[in-house]
């Protein structure tokens, strides 16, 4: 926003004027919603008041709207601290409180939104979360590829594989539609969750959210993908791993221990104890940011079952820590920072100085390049090539 405001402000003043309008016009019933009143007839007004300015005041006021304006939003918004905000229509109310039954608290991290919109999808499909509107942090990630494809593209049909897929429970639709005539008919039943929604839960016990399979497969992205969306790629018994061959594990012990000893978005803590090497799978969206340890060693995580995560446990007892961590915006702000304090350090380096250093070049060879020769004083020649190189 900051780059394109001075692209604006930087125009004809004919363009700045008429494009200033537009961006008041179309930016402030968005921010409307966002900002208070008296927020957005200060910024409304401080936009409005650059179609008038002229000359010098211009850049020392697009700076002060730019910086105004960023610290406005971000303050106004919580967006570095809280959770994303995310309007459903009709699973707004749903998204606003919790929708699961207050009787079965273990399962509330899990419920999962569903609609029916040409094809199957998961409503609030934002930020890498995956169970209702939890999310890793308010400016995560955009949605993970995998769980885009799969979530995106499966059939209403196979919506009761996916969900036990998923380990999922309950599931949310939109009463009255063919998405809930499908959960009915594979057992699915429940009561209303919202005005127009229902919350139907799976008549078999969900699947762990962290699980021990007797059958790891190797399989290419596509092939997961595929799979994952009729609900294939992962069961009680068997998953898919993407990956050209399984290290180990292959024939896993599904009946080993798995204990949560910690858990929150983003982290887990589990003891795990098989007897033969076992793949562990957590139903969690797969992101080359997380990390896992077993007793305390780096251990690689593979992609599994369509967009989750897994990891090969040896037999034992051991230890698991899975840690997801953010790029994060302090160290982007930290490398910005660095490298201004570098580059006013280094006056003498970048293109400023390549074009001083050209022009004194231009000035030693003047003698003998742009001066004399067969065809006379050749200096607006070299006048001509130096305002070439200042444009440039």
């Amino acid at each position: 926003a900051g780059v394109g405001l001075e692209r604006i402000l930087g125009a004809t003043e004919r363009v700045r004027r008429l494009a200033l309008v537009v961006l008041v016009g179309v930016t402030l019933p968005a921010l409307g919603s966002t900002l208070p009143p008296a927020g957005v007839v200060v910024l409304g007004g401080a936009a409005l008041g650059l179609v008038l300015l002229r000359g010098r005041l211009v850049g020392a006021a697009s700076v002060a709207v730019a910086l105004g304006g960023s610290v406005a939003f971000l303050v106004a918004t919580h967006v570095l601290i809280g959770p994303p905000v995310w309007r459903g229509g009709a699973f707004h109310p749903l998204l606003a409180g919790s929708p699961a039954d207050p009787r079965l608290p273990a399962r509330e991290a899990r419920y999962l939104a569903l609609a029916v919109d040409g094809s199957l999808h998961q409503v609030g499909l934002n930020y890498g979360a995956l169970w209702g509107v939890e999310s890793l942090n308010g400016v995560g990630p955009l949605v993970q590829w995998r769980q885009l494809q799969v979530l995106e593209r499966a059939r209403s049909e196979d919506a009761a594989r996916l969900v036990r897929e998923l380990g999922a429970d309950p599931v949310i639709v939109v009463a009255g539609t063919r998405l809930e005539v499908d959960l009915e008919r594979a057992g699915f039943g429940g009561p209303p969750a919202a005005a127009g929604l229902r919350r139907l839960s799976s008549p078999e016990p969900p699947l762990p959210r962290y699980q021990l399979v007797a059958d790891a497969r190797p399989t290419s992205p596509g092939e997961a993908i595929e799979a994952a969306r009729a609900g294939g790629a992962l069961d009680a018994h068997t998953v898919l791993i993407e990956a050209d061959g399984v290290e180990g594990g292959a024939a896993g012990d599904p009946h080993g221990r798995v204990v949560v000893l910690a858990r929150r978005p983003g982290f887990a803590r589990l003891r795990v104890a098989v007897d033969r090497p076992t793949w562990l799978v957590a139903r969690e969206p797969f992101y080359r940011n997380w990390r896992a340890t077993v007793d305390g060693a780096a251990a690689t995580i593979r992609p599994a079952g369509g967009f989750f995560l897994a990891v090969l446990v040896g037999a034992g007892d051991h230890e698991v820590e899975l840690v997801y961590r953010e790029p994060g915006i302090a160290t982007g702000a930290a490398i910005g920072v660095l490298v201004a304090i570098v580059r006013c350090a280094l006056p003498d380096c970048g293109v400023a100085s390549a074009v001083r250093r050209a022009n004194t070049l231009l000035d030693d060879a003047g003698s003998d390049t742009f001066r004399g020769g067969p065809h006379g004083d050749h200096a607006g020649d070299r006048d001509h090539f130096r305002r070439s190189l200042g444009r440039l």
